[in-house]
């Protein structure tokens, strides 16, 4: 009965070798084992029936080819040929070389409207509209520093005509008033084209009630007779009013004396010292009065050089609005 089993067992497997994996040759060899032990030693022959049965004769096993199936992957694909280096950079390089004519070709054939310098034909120009902003304060022009100058003698009025001194016509009829003013209207000149602001006023003026400014520098000449040999130079004298006059009136020594080479002369007089002017200018602004020279014996340079004149009476003013260093002693206002 169990050799019955046994022998069906094979019949199932072997019918079933296509959805199962065959046996080993190692439980193959088991189950003859078992067959043998179970077949007694001196078996008594049985009694055959008479249409005996016909038993399928085993058939005997062979071992399945697993080469193919534990053969790895990698030896059972097809090997892939590898590619040498030097291919791949080859490939590289033809790309680059195919990129830069390619860049080349483009440039060369790209319109001139699409280059940079003709990108200004597409631009929007958005339009600006001048509207009105409150509440934002406007930028006011600041003032331009101001410098008064009194042409001395000289009045517009004819009934107010003063020349000031006027010498005899062997020194050719000058007059004091004409030497003044020219050398005034040169000063304003001057100072305009540096950017100050020159007000021009007459020996009687009513503008000099309560004038302020930087600087006001009254201009007169002394006297066209012959006094002695040593009637020579020039004067100044600052007003009391205040004491940054006094560094006015050191500048103005310093620059003009450069300028004109003439010397100071020391003989100042009471109506330098109380000039009217000074009584009616604003108490703060600085103020100085000049005598350019005697008509006398400093008669060359008073007619015949103006420019020098000028040029020595602006330089005294810029050293003092600028503060710049002096190397003469102040004047004293003394007579």
């Amino acid at each position: 009965m169990l050799i019955n089993a046994l022998n069906d067992a094979l019949r199932r497997l072997q019918a079933a070798r296509v959805a199962l994996k065959p046996p080993t040759l190692a439980v193959y060899s088991q189950l003859r084992y078992y067959h043998v032990m179970d077949t007694p030693a001196n078996p008594s022959p049985p009694s055959e029936p008479k249409n005996p049965p016909l038993r399928p004769r085993p058939q005997p096993f062979k071992q399945p080819d697993t080469t193919a199936a534990e053969q790895p992957e990698s030896q059972s694909q097809p090997e892939t040929k590898r590619r040498p280096a030097n291919s791949v950079f080859r490939y590289l390089q033809v790309t680059l070389i195919v990129a830069a004519l390619l860049a080349t070709l483009f440039t060369a054939w790209t319109p001139s409207g699409l280059m940079p310098g003709g990108l200004e034909q597409f631009q929007i120009v958005t339009p600006v509209v001048n509207s009105p902003i409150t509440g934002v304060p406007t930028a006011t022009e600041r003032p331009k520093p101001r410098i008064g100058i009194i042409a001395g003698h000289w009045s517009k009025d004819a009934e107010g005509y003063d020349p000031g001194a006027v010498c005899p016509d062997a020194l050719g009829a000058t007059k004091e008033v004409d030497v003044n003013y020219n050398v005034a209207i040169r000063v304003q000149q001057q100072l305009n084209t540096q950017g100050y602001e020159v007000d021009i006023f007459q020996e009687w003026d009513n503008r000099l009630s309560i004038y302020q400014a930087m600087a006001l520098i009254a201009i007169h000449t002394d006297s066209c007779e012959f006094i002695n040999a040593e009637a020579t130079g020039f004067k100044i004298a600052p007003t009391s009013a205040n004491t940054i006059s006094t560094r006015l009136a050191a500048c103005l020594q310093d620059r003009y004396a450069q300028a004109t080479q003439l010397t100071i002369h020391p003989g100042i007089t009471p109506d330098m010292t109380s000039y009217h002017a000074f009584n009616e200018i604003h108490n703060e602004t600085p103020a100085a009065i000049i005598e350019l020279g005697f008509l006398n014996r400093d008669h060359e340079i008073l007619t015949q050089r103006p420019d020098v004149l000028a040029a020595g009476i602006i330089n005294g003013i810029l050293c003092f609005v600028r503060n710049e260093p002096i190397a003469t002693a102040t004047p004293s206002p003394t007579p």
